[in-house]
């Protein structure tokens, strides 16, 4: 791999459906990374804990794509590639981008557990940017 004289461009989508799982109940998380014009990492997995509204099963898929975001980051520049920031990406649920860009936890949004959070502080630190597709 040969750096390329601008920066490069890292590009994340990720969706979920909700409780389809018809035996547990468990939403299906899935997510795909863009390097340029190059898919280079994707997942597919069941969520661990069931999740309690269709927000809460889209925010859980954000956290797991940021975190392979920032992964995929590091490992790039430890490789000499620089990352434009912020890294976009791409969800299919106003109410769980609402949740992600502000900071005030809500009465309704107790039930996201606090290491949920973790998509909040990419946010904030300008790591990431929430687009709706």
């Amino acid at each position: 791999m040969f750096p390329s004289p601008g920066k490069d461009t890292l590009r994340a989508y990720s969706d979920s459906d909700f409780a389809g799982c018809v035996d547990t109940r468990r939403s299906t998380t899935r997510w795909c990374v863009q390097f340029g014009d190059s898919f280079i990492s994707w997942g597919c997995k069941k969520q661990d804990k069931v999740s309690k509204s269709s927000t809460e099963a889209e925010y859980r898929a954000m956290s797991d794509v940021t975190f392979e975001l920032t992964l995929l980051r590091r490992l790039l520049c430890d490789m000499g590639v620089e990352i434009a920031s912020p890294m976009d990406l791409f969800v299919d649920n106003t109410s769980a981008i609402r949740i992600a860009e502000n900071p005030v936890l809500h009465d309704r949004t107790k039930h996201i557990e606090v290491h949920m959070h973790y998509v909040q502080d990419e946010v904030r630190d300008g790591t990431i940017a929430l687009h709706y597709v």
